[in-house]
C-alpha cells in the first residue's frame, strides 16, 4: 500500500504538531546523547514507562557513559537493572557497549549496518536510536506503531508475520518526516501509548482521526488482530530466610536455571505443594551451609509474581541454625563462595535481585 504524498504530509504534520504539545516530559527526551537514548530504548522493551523512569536515572548516575558501562562487571550492571526484568537485555547491552568501546572508540556508530550488528540490537532499536540521536530518517515499528498503522489504514491479518509485517515497515518509512525523523517516530509511539490504546482508544483526541480508515469503517475494536497469549505455567516456589548476625543468606541461581538465571535469591526450591517445602528447604539449606538448618512449617510471607509466561507463587519460610558448629561454610558475613553471600537486608539491592526478593523480604 502506497500513501499519497498529500495524505502523507497531512498525517505527518498533524502528528508532529500534536506531539509537540502532548508529549510526556521523560528524562531520556532531555538528551541527544546516543548512549542514553539507546539505554532508554533497551529498558523500555516490555517494561512500562513508570517503572523505567527511576531505574533509568539511577543507571545513568552509576554508568554515565559507554566507557564506564563497558568497564563494569555483569554483576554490577545486573544490580542496577534489578526490578526491570528480562535480564538478557542488560547482558546484551553490556556486551554491545564493550564492542562499541573496543571497535568504535566509544562512539555509537551512526550507521544502520554497524549499529544493527551489535548484540541485542534489532530493526526497531536501530531505527529508534538513529532517528532520535542522529536525525536519520529510519523507520520504526513496535507494538504501539503497529496498532496506530493498522487502524489508520484498516490493515487486517497478523502484524507479526509475512506480507503485513513488511507492509507496516514500508508504511512507517513512507510516513517518515525527513525534517524531524526522531520526533515523528516518537509521535507515532506516543500516540499509541496515550490515545490509540489497545482498549477504549480516545478517538476524539486523535490528531489523525479524519484519516483513520478503521474509525470510518467502525473496525477500531477489531484491529489489529490480538496475538494469542503464551500458555501460562504455574510454579510454586519456596524460599528460606536464614539469618546470621543481622544478615540473611542469599544464593545465586545457576546460569542454566529456568527462573532468574544468574540472579540472587533466598535459598529456594520448586515444589509441588507447600506441604513438602519445609523438608526440602531444610535439606537444601543444610547442604549449602554444612550444618543442620531447621525450617518452620508456616511461611512468613506468600506473594504472587510473574515472569514472562510463568506465574509464580512464592512463599518465604523462617529457619534457625540448630547448633553452633566449630566451623560453618560461608562463615564470613560478606562474600564466601561464588554462589553464596551473607547480606544485610538494607544492602539487598546492591546485588542483582529480582523485584520478587524485594517484595518477599519481611518488614
Amino acid at each position: 500500500m502506497a500513501v499519497g504524498k498529500k495524505e502523507t504530509k497531512k498525517i505527518t504534520t498533524n502528528l508532529l504538531r500534536w506531539y509537540d504539545k502532548a508529549k510526556r516530559d521523560l528524562p531520556w527526551r532531555q538528551t541527544r546523547d546516543p548512549y542514553k537514548i539507546w539505554l532508554s530504548e533497551v529498558m523500555l522493551q516490555q517494561t512500562t514507562v513508570s517503572v523505567v523512569q527511576k531505574r533509568y536515572v539511577r543507571f545513568v548516575e552509576r554508568f554515565p557513559d559507554l566507557e564506564s558501562l563497558a568497564a563494569s562487571t555483569e554483576e554490577e550492571v545486573l544490580a542496577e537493572w534489578s526490578g526491570l526484568g528480562y535480564y538478557s537485555r542488560a547482558r546484551s547491552f553490556l556486551q554491545a557497549a564493550r564492542m562499541v568501546v573496543a571497535e568504535h572508540g566509544g562512539d555509537v556508530p551512526p550507521s544502520a549496518a554497524e549499529f544493527g550488528a551489535l548484540p541485542g540490537v534489532g530493526a526497531y532499536t536501530t531505527g529508534a536510536v538513529l532517528s532520535i540521536a542522529f536525525d536519520l530518517p529510519e523507520p520504526i515499528v513496535d507494538g504501539n506503531v503497529i496498532r496506530v498503522l493498522c487502524r489508520l489504514f484498516a490493515l487486517r491479518g497478523d502484524p507479526a508475520k509475512g506480507p503485513l509485517k513488511k507492509k507496516l515497515w514500508a508504511l512507517a518509512g513512507e510516513l517518515q518526516s525527513p525534517r524531524s525523523p526522531g520526533d515523528f517516530n516518537q509521535a507515532l509511539m506516543e500516540l499509541g501509548a496515550l490515545v490509540c490504546t489497545p482498549r477504549t482508544p480516545l478517538c476524539g483526541r486523535c490528531p489523525v482521526r479524519d484519516a483513520c480508515e478503521a474509525r470510518a469503517r467502525e473496525l477500531v475494536d477489531r484491529i489489529p488482530r490480538v496475538k494469542k497469549r503464551q500458555k501460562v505455567q504455574s510454579i510454586v516456589l519456596a524460599g528460606v530466610l536464614v539469618k546470621r548476625g543481622g544478615r540473611v543468606l542469599m544464593t545465586r541461581q545457576p546460569p542454566d536455571a529456568r527462573l532468574l538465571r544468574a540472579m540472587w535469591l533466598f535459598p529456594s526450591v520448586e515444589v509441588d505443594s507447600l506441604g513438602e517445602a519445609p523438608r526440602r528447604l531444610s535439606q537444601h539449606a543444610t547442604s549449602l551451609l554444612g550444618v543442620p538448618v531447621e525450617v518452620g512449617e508456616t511461611p512468613l510471607k506468600t506473594i504472587p509474581h510473574s515472569i514472562t509466561c510463568y506465574r509464580i507463587r512464592f512463599s518465604l519460610f523462617p529457619s534457625r541454625i540448630k547448633r553452633k558448629p566449630a566451623t560453618i561454610r560461608c562463615e564470613s558475613h560478606l562474600r564466601c563462595a561464588s554462589h553464596l553471600r551473607w547480606v544485610h537486608p538494607r544492602d539487598i539491592d546492591t546485588l542483582p535481585v529480582s523485584s520478587l526478593v524485594q517484595k518477599a523480604l519481611p518488614e
